[in-house]
């Protein structure tokens, strides 16, 4: 297998790992969070610090850097602060594409 080729498979594992991500958040968002409560806050937490774990070890650190600046932490509708992370992930996923 040539370079370009891993790469792309490489990059495919990620997409599809981000998609996993992508979901739970998901899930989380619409379920946990629909209203501001302490189980809301734990669970994102959670899941925020996982996504961050995980770009940190496969991607280079600008997707970090970026997922911390956008992540929003107070404020608002839980339920829209969670859709704007997906939305983030979402984007990221577009990128490696």
């Amino acid at each position: 297998m040539d370079e370009s080729a891993k790469d792309a498979e490489k990059r495919k594992i990620i997409r599809e790992h981000l998609g996993k991500l992508l979901s739970e958040g998901d899930g989380i968002r619409n379920t946990v969070c629909l209203s501001p409560n302490p189980q809301c806050e734990k669970e994102r937490t959670q899941w925020e610090q996982k996504v961050e774990r995980y770009l940190k070890a496969n991607l280079d650190s600008s997707y970090a850097d970026r997922w911390r600046s956008n992540i929003v932490k107070i404020g608002g509708s839980p339920w829209a602060e969670m859709w704007q992370e997906v939305d983030i992930l979402n984007k990221f996923i577009v990128e490696l594409k």
